[in-house]
């Protein structure tokens, strides 16, 4: 990947970010925050929709910078669009907006001032001139936008760039949409046009960022004199905005003006006769970070915002936010777990370029990634920070050793450190390898135990360390309320560490101290080492990849990205959760208030191994080469193919997307009411749970991706990587489905008769070994057995892709099987749970069925007979030759077999039923009015019965 790639995902994220924080900030402000009135009140809202606005902007228009020698280059990355004008527009309105974000914040500072210390000038905000106000900062985007056409290329320009544009980015610059920066001629005569812009553009940033300062200062001086004259609730009020305000105006001198320095270079280059070749744009994702990072702020810093989101009623969740981390991390850890280990797997057993020490290093990795989530799972470590304090305790409730838990907390902690030493080792080993190979001996033979060992170290001196942090008296007394209201909890009774830096006099508690320094120290020393071999590895990366052979030129490449991506990636999954640990130092200093649950940000902990290997995957060729079977001697669609006119099934088309629409939402709605209840504490809910989110994929493909290509005639060659992909997606879903669903047929089997010693397999963590395996059956199918590929011809999926080659090339034994398997076992396990009810109805005194043997057996026939029929016919698709009909009626069949099972939630299922409506009527709808009906059964079959009546067929569909 290249850099200026990066910064383009890093423009999605901080869209997504400032999308959602920026439009949760208008949503308070508006409906909820009553000490922000009147005008400040629309500046507020307006200028958190101009930060959505610029990142929106920026992932359109992919503006960039290139500073070559005198010369800038302000051009776009875009690839969507085919307009050269209508890039360019996006480009000059995404720098417009950048300077009107400017302007707004000095008419943030200018109306705080006005109205602390200018009561007569305060009238000019009000009313029908408020508009003024709100106008200016877009004017001022405007005019910036219009004077950088003064900047539009010229043949001059083009020659002076072209080649360093080329040999960035590999790229005509006549071909891109741009505007070029030269301020000077080569005999230093001045480019007036260029020149123009340059000194608008600079005068306007300087001049806004006077007003800031000075009317900051001004508040600073004077606020003291000026508060007294409120009230005491005003004061307060004025201190946390003029807070507020001082971080926006120290925000945009690192995210706003520091992106903007680059653009004074010509002017210095010029004179100073030096050179230059630098993708400045790279910085340009400060911008970015602004709106969601200011957002933040104001919040946090005004009381009202965090009291309000603070007091959330926790009443309208049924689980507590901290119980949703353990929820993630979970599917951490069966994500971790399969993929690492099939990542080992084809390392250690099929992947022939990664080799010696670098093998060795790669697997351990992964191996650490499982031990981090599978600690995770165990420790349950969590943090909370209040004020100065920072709690970080277990929330692990199987052992009753507070000590071992200590233990455990104390391990996670390390093996976090570990893994961040981990990363530097393989930067380290690679740089060496590349740039120094008589220090790459230190990695060989016995040596290198040296370096797999020494992350381990630095992992248990950590673990080690912690211990400086044991709870005392004075901790326990300072968090004890804190810590009783958001958990519900008495702090003593929980495994924990305690770690705060000032007592109340400020003076220095140095064990707390010392732990913190160790770890802040320890943390920075690692990600510079990764910083520096990284920028090293960058720049002298093309000289020395011409040493080596075509070959091992490409594989150093991929090697080079997949160390990018580990050196990205832990910036946002592993450094971002460590922040917090720095609050306990700043927070005395700022004088504010903190109640928060940071252990929250804890799952992107648990998610950096997996991504992490996937990214190793798809960068490294042979990897990829081996997992993706899209072969082209069975897959190619070459010009000796001929074209295929597929008709059009548009009515079909429209049918399953409406259908698939359809499931998609009573699917979704029991899915969370299964998730959210209480009796996710047992096997079969547990298995409804994955059997449910098997059928919501399956869905996404058999109906909503059928409709659409469907609806346009789509057929394997148009598309053959898209159609390839989703068929894979539909084959795991499918076989996901079928083994969930058979293992829950089975479950209620041990529920009917509580003698069966198979029973004991579902009990404690051995469902979780069973849903383990799920997955791993379900990734199987999805990644090393033939897709199926969709035929609009019949409007179903098919192996064959046709595209020429024997269909006996396409056969997917492991498919046949397993929907032999499924249609057997459907029909035995569902046909013994009916003939065990028939049975009991015949021995009962009024030879009937009861309510609830019927609705059991209903349950039945609508699970069998759309699983056994879509089974079934999709087997014999494979090996004869199938009318349309018959086609068509399997794939309904498959279609059903996955809305029949919300169906059946919705109207057999009354605990499931009731959660829907609660969930969405949950006003109108009242619980405790709810009165049980008592189910008289026979006696003989009073046991089985009353378990299903108490359960509320909680184990049953």
């Amino acid at each position: 990947m290249r850099w200026y790639e990066i910064v383009f995902v890093f423009a999605k994220i901080e869209f997504c970010l400032s999308f959602t924080v920026n439009s949760f900030l208008i949503y308070l402000t508006v409906f909820h925050v009553k000490s922000v009135t009147g005008t400040y009140k629309k500046i507020v809202v307006l200028f958190a929709i101009q930060g959505v606005f610029l990142s929106g902007l920026e992932i359109i228009g992919r503006p960039f910078v290139h500073n070559y020698n005198k010369a800038v280059i302000f051009f776009s990355l875009n690839t969507w669009f085919e307009s050269y004008l209508l890039i360019q527009v996006m480009v000059a309105m995404w720098a417009g907006m950048y300077v009107c974000v400017l302007a707004f914040i000095a008419v943030q500072f200018s109306y705080r001032y006005f109205y602390l210390f200018n009561v007569k000038m305060i009238h000019a905000f009000k009313g029908i001139k408020s508009l003024i106000w709100m106008l200016y900062p877009f004017l001022g985007g405007m005019v910036t936008s219009l004077t950088l056409l003064s900047c539009l290329p010229d043949e001059y320009s083009d020659d002076y760039e072209r080649i360093s544009f080329l040999e960035n980015y590999n790229k005509n610059i006549s071909d891109t949409p741009r505007f070029n920066i030269i301020i000077f001629y080569e005999d230093s005569s001045i480019r007036w046009k260029n020149a123009t812009f340059m000194i608008y553009a600079v005068l306007i940033v300087i001049f806004h960022f006077g007003v800031v300062l000075y009317c900051g200062l001004k508040m600073h001086c004077r606020m003291k004199d000026q508060l007294q004259q409120l009230s005491i609730k005003n004061q307060e009020l004025e201190k946390q905005l003029f807070k507020a305000l001082v971080v926006q105006g120290l925000g945009p001198t690192v995210f706003l003006f520091v992106p903007a320095v680059p653009i004074i270079f010509p002017i210095l280059v010029h004179f100073l006769n030096i050179e230059m070749d630098w993708q400045t744009g790279l910085i340009s994702p400060l911008i970015g970070f602004y709106p969601p990072v200011d957002s933040i702020a104001f919040m946090l810093i005004v009381a009202e915002y965090r009291n309000i989101v603070k007091h959330i009623p926790q009443k309208r969740f049924l689980m507590r936010w901290y119980e949703l981390f353990f929820v993630f991390a979970k599917i951490e850890f069966c994500l971790c777990f399969t993929i690492n280990s099939f990542f080992i797997y084809l390392t250690i057993f099929h992947v022939k370029s990664v080799t010696g020490t670098y093998k060795k290093i790669v697997a351990l990795f992964a191996m650490q990634g499982i031990l981090v989530s599978g600690l995770e799972i165990i420790g349950r470590p969590f943090a909370h920070h209040y004020n100065k304090a920072m709690i970080f305790f277990s929330l692990n409730t199987w052992f009753e050793s507070y000590l071992f838990i200590q233990f455990l907390l104390a391990m996670w902690a390390g093996m976090y450190v570990c893994v961040l030493v981990f990363i530097a080792v393989q930067f380290l080993y690679r740089y060496f390898y590349l740039f120094n190979v008589k220090m790459i001996h230190a990695f060989k033979g016995i040596k290198s135990l040296v370096w797999m060992i020494y992350p381990f170290m630095g992992g248990m001196v950590t673990s080690l360390s912690i211990l400086l942090c044991l709870p005392d008296e004075y901790s326990d007394d300072y968090e004890r309320t804190s810590f009783l209201e958001n958990y519900n909890k008495n702090i003593t009774d929980t495994p924990r560490f305690s770690i705060i830096i000032f007592n109340d006099n400020f003076s220095i508690r140095w064990k707390n101290a010392i732990f913190i320094i160790f770890t802040v120290l320890f943390i920075i020393f690692h990600f510079a080492v990764v910083f520096y071999c990284g920028l090293k590895m960058h720049y002298n990366m093309k000289d020395k990849l011409k040493q080596l052979s075509i070959k091992n030129q490409e594989l150093e490449k991929q090697f080079f990205k997949a160390l990018v991506v580990q050196g990205l990636g832990p910036t946002v999954f592993l450094f971002v959760p460590a922040i917090p640990i720095i609050l306990p130092m700043i927070v005395p200093f700022l004088n504010i208030e903190v109640d928060c649950q940071t252990g929250l940000v804890y799952p992107l902990i648990g998610f950096y191994p997996p991504v992490d290997s996937i990214a190793f995957m798809l960068i490294v060729a042979e990897y990829r080469n081996i997992i993706k079977r899209l072969d082209q001697d069975y897959y190619g669609c070459s010009g000796d193919v001929p074209e295929s006119h597929f008709p059009r099934r548009q009515y079909w088309g429209v049918y399953f997307i409406t259908v698939g629409i359809l499931i998609l939402i009573l699917y979704s709605s029991c899915l969370i009411a299964i998730a959210k209840s209480d009796q996710m504490k047992t096997p079969a809910y547990k298995t409804m749970l994955f059997l449910g989110i098997s059928d919501l994929s399956s869905t996404m493909i058999h109906s909503i991706a059928t409709g659409i290509l469907g609806y346009h005639g789509i057929g394997f060659c148009d598309y053959p990587r898209l159609i390839f992909t989703l068929g894979s997606i539909g084959m795991g879903s499918w076989m996901g489905c079928c083994i969930s669903s058979m293992v829950l047929a089975f479950i209620r089997i041990c529920d009917l008769n509580s003698q069966l010693k198979m029973r004991k397999c579902f009990a404690g963590w051995k469902i979780y070994v069973i849903l383990l395996v799920f997955i791993v059956y379900s990734l199987y199918a999805m990644f090393l057995s033939k897709p199926l590929i969709f035929n609009p011809a019949y409007m179903s999926w098919f192996f064959d892709p046709g595209v020429g080659k024997d269909p006996t090339l396409y056969i997917n034994v492991i498919h046949t099987f397993n929907n032999i398997m499924m249609a057997v076992s459907t029909i035995v396990f569902y046909g013994y749970l009916a003939i065990v009810f028939l049975k009991e109805s015949r021995s009962s005194p009024t030879k009937k069925l009861t309510r609830i043997q019927v609705t059991i057996l209903l349950q039945t026939f609508f699970f069998c007979i759309f699983h056994a029929i879509g089974a079934a016919i999709y087997a014999y698709m494979q090996f004869f030759e199938s009318s349309e009909f018959i086609v068509l009626v399997g794939h309904l069949a498959w279609q059903s077999s996955s809305g029949s099972v919300c169906m059946v939630y919705l109207t057999l299922n009354r605990t499931i039923r009731r959660s829907v409506v609660k969930l969405v009527c949950s006003r109108k709808y009242n619980v405790e009015n709810y009165v049980p009906s008592i189910i008289s059964v026979h006696p003989r079959s009073r046991a089985n019965s009353r378990m299903f009546e108490m359960s509320n067929f909680h184990h049953f569909h």
